[in-house]
């Protein structure tokens, strides 16, 4: 098998992983609420004044208010909510894909 054959081998074993399609679903559901990447683009922004102004010992309790604010809402939204433990999981199931692979590669089999 060559590395080309492996690789798709692999990437259609992942795309038929239960947890990843589940992810793959609630990644295109956020993307019908343009409103919650709207309020992730917010919450950077934000967090990028927080940190500059943090940087010059300066403080904004106005902003940080603010960003408290849109952050609980934003992480409170159930759609949210289950598409980061998705992504958590996603996340966990890959970084082990990479340690098995690594493994392999490093054996002297």
């Amino acid at each position: 098998m060559t590395s080309k054959e492996a690789a798709l081998a692999l990437n259609a074993y992942l795309r038929k992983e239960p947890v990843i399609q589940e992810y793959q679903r609630y990644e295109a559901a956020l993307k019908k609420h343009p409103e919650l990447a709207k309020a992730e683009e917010e919450l950077k922004a934000m967090q990028k004044q927080l940190i500059a102004l943090k940087a010059k010992d300066q403080l904004d309790l106005s902003l940080e208010q603010d960003y408290t604010r849109l952050k609980k809402q934003f992480y409170e939204n159930p759609l949210v909510v289950n598409y980061m433990a998705l992504k958590e999981e996603v996340n966990d199931l890959l970084v082990n894909v990479e340690s098995l692979l690594n493994e392999g590669l490093n054996s002297t089999d």
